[in-house]
């Protein structure tokens, strides 16, 4: 759950059907985008490079952006930056590139 006040303006932004989660534009002082993102433990790789793919085109926004959430990568080794499985290696290499 995402929740900002009423009082600090906010919209709710859209985002792929397929994908469990939330993506909110808040004004305080600044522009700040919030996407708070659950993966199930077995989603298939094709809804990884979905989501991989919408983050990267949050993240590319010129706005400060928080990613939060639940994103099932058990395998990554934060000692190494990388993961055993090729969906956490691909999740690694985005979040380390910003």
């Amino acid at each position: 759950m995402l929740a900002v006040n009423t009082s600090i303006p906010s919209v709710l932004l859209l985002s792929p059907p397929d994908l469990e989660l939330v993506t909110v534009k808040v004004m305080y002082n600044t522009l700040i985008i919030f996407c708070l993102v659950y993966l199930s433990p077995n989603a298939s790789s094709t809804l990884v490079l979905n989501l991989l793919d919408y983050l990267n085109s949050l993240l590319m926004l010129p706005n400060k952006t928080i990613l939060l959430g639940d994103f099932n990568f058990p395998d990554i080794n934060w000692d190494t930056l990388s993961g055993c499985s090729p969906n956490a290696n691909l999740f690694c290499d985005l979040i380390f590139s910003f």
